[in-house]
């Protein structure tokens, strides 16, 4: 946080209230039928709420393994998706676009717990009632206890033990008494409060510092980063920590997967409904409308619904008897993403449509049962452009594989990529995965979609969501 030349010392708590909310928050969802294989499980499953989680997200197991394969002693982070990966809490002043308020440390040792550090008000207004204080070290932050001392410090490494200011938390009166989740609130936040950071990036700084094993070498996922550990005398090497956090999430932990059956099933429910309301006549926002609805009935957050083939939002659009109109539906639950693609059928598609339908269904229908570990998005693509020879659609084949989890397409680049380059990734176990097949060629009577989420097997690969109603006719 940055603060003027006055000396807060001896303000007053009100004064030091007011400070915290202006400051510190400042810093601190056919007929078609299924694919019928043994190797190939439905699992889909109809949810009234999405599953609360006990446990940490983050897969230790694979994050320990490949940070040794990289010569990485930790994993420094800021991006709030990956905070919220490495210790279950997602910074909530992020959200109102403040950044670098939060961060998380992975050390390689998994002894060790993550480390969040967080601004104590916001924790005590969003952190503590879930699991986050149990199970990761957290270390609060307020704003310096002598704003006048703390400047004149002339290094970042003097600065590093400067305490906070002791308390940010609001007054407690006795006219009436507190609620059992209030006394919870200040007792855990207290109970984390020893040794109270002055700032953000002092508590970071301090934090990396203080770990027992010796570091050489830190992942980070913002290049600003790079820069507070160099002004604080730390001398380590830098990796490329966005990059290894996508490549741990390829294989999703228990805890993500109950994320990612909850969001895969439903989203596909949501959009389902949503295309079933289709009428000649109706205009693209009245699908996205319901779409929203639906998400919002299932506690999800629409991202975006791709309505044959036109994405923004505002973007206008009318619904006409006789064509035909893919739809791709992205929304999360808890950050986690499902992915569901269809077509829908205003009165009777056009032959052509038909055709591209039938196509893309045998391709995934031959797919799905050889989706396993060692595969590549490259011998996905060769298999479905095999099977789709076989088929005798005019339409032209898009194959596109995709991990799927905090991000539409949660999965690293190329190794050594400044923007995101498609890198042939091997499929791992317990990876969610999606195969979109959809047909974009104009002047067949419409567009077309087929896209289901699967998590990836030892023996095989199992649906996350209602396979059915490939083609849906209204």
């Amino acid at each position: 946080m940055a603060t003027d030349d006055k000396d807060i010392s001896g303000v007053s708590r009100r004064q030091a209230l007011t400070s915290v909310l202006a400051g510190s928050l400042a810093i601190g969802a056919s007929a078609c039928s299924k694919a019928d294989d043994s190797n190939v499980k439905s699992n889909a499953a109809s949810f009234n709420a999405p599953p609360l989680i006990q446990e940490l997200l983050v897969n230790r197991e694979r994050a320990s393994h490949l940070m040794k394969a990289k010569n990485i002693d930790a994993i420094v982070c800021s991006r709030p998706e990956n905070i919220y990966y490495l210790t279950n809490y997602y910074p909530q002043l992020a959200k109102m676009g403040m950044e670098q308020t939060a961060y998380a440390i992975l050390p390689l040792d998994r002894l060790h717990p993550p480390i969040l550090i967080v601004g104590q008000y916001e924790f005590y207004i969003a952190g503590t009632e879930g699991i986050t204080g149990r199970d990761v070290e957290v270390k609060l932050f307020t704003m310096p206890a002598d704003a006048k001392l703390f400047a004149n410090k002339v290094s970042m490494a003097e600065k590093l033990d400067a305490p906070g200011f002791p308390s940010f938390l609001p007054n407690q009166f006795d006219f009436h008494p507190q609620s059992d989740a209030e006394q919870l609130k200040r007792k855990e936040t207290m109970r984390l409060s020893s040794g109270m950071g002055a700032t953000a990036e002092t508590s970071l700084l301090k934090a990396l510092r203080d770990l027992p094993r010796k570091f050489k070498r830190v992942a980070i996922d913002n290049k600003a980063v790079t820069e507070q550990i160099r002004s604080a005398g730390i001398d380590v090497s830098f990796a490329n920590g966005e990059q290894i956090l996508r490549r741990i999430r390829l294989q999703k932990s228990p805890a993500e997967i109950e994320l990612m059956r909850y969001a895969a099933n439903a989203n596909a429910q949501a959009g389902l409904a949503a295309a079933k309301i289709a009428r000649d006549g109706a205009t693209f926002q009245d699908i996205r409308r319901e779409f929203s609805r639906q998400c919002v009935d299932r506690f999800l957050t629409p991202d975006f619904m791709v309505i044959d083939g036109v994405v923004p939002d505002n973007a206008p659009g009318e619904i006409e008897e006789g064509r035909s109109f893919l739809i791709d539906c992205v929304s999360q639950g808890q950050y986690y993403h499902g992915d569901y693609g269809r077509t829908v059928c205003v009165g009777e598609p056009t032959g052509e449509i038909k055709r591209a339908t039938s196509a893309i269904a045998q391709v995934w229908d031959d797919l799905l049962p050889q989706l396993k570990p060692g595969m590549r998005y490259s011998d996905i693509g060769n298999l479905a452009t095999k099977a789709f020879s076989k088929t005798n659609s005019e339409a032209n084949l898009i194959c596109n594989p995709h991990s799927v989890g905090l991000h539409h397409t949660d999965e690293p680049s190329v190794e050594g990529s400044h923007s995101f380059t498609k890198d042939d990734l091997e499929l791992v176990e317990g990876m969610v995965l999606s195969v979109d097949l959809p047909v974009m060629d104009v002047g067949l009577g419409g567009s077309a979609h087929l896209e289901d989420l699967v998590l990836i097997g030892k023996d095989g690969a199992t649906l996350l969501n209602d396979a059915s109603d490939r083609v849906i006719v209204v």
